[in-house]
């Protein structure tokens, strides 16, 4: 049996290498780098897709 989702509060960033990102805003050919420790989660936003 499925749950419902369960929303939590973000407390740690990734930085995340990728070619594009689609019209759907699906990452492709995305890669981990690691943890970044030096950015708060409040200070990350999806960058523009124009």
């Amino acid at each position: 049996m499925l749950s419902a989702g369960h929303f939590v509060e973000p407390i740690l960033v990734a930085e995340i290498h990728y070619r594009e990102i689609s019209h759907d805003a699906i990452l492709r050919h995305p890669s981990f780098r690691g943890i970044r420790a030096d950015i708060p989660p409040t200070a990350v936003h999806l960058p523009d897709n124009s």
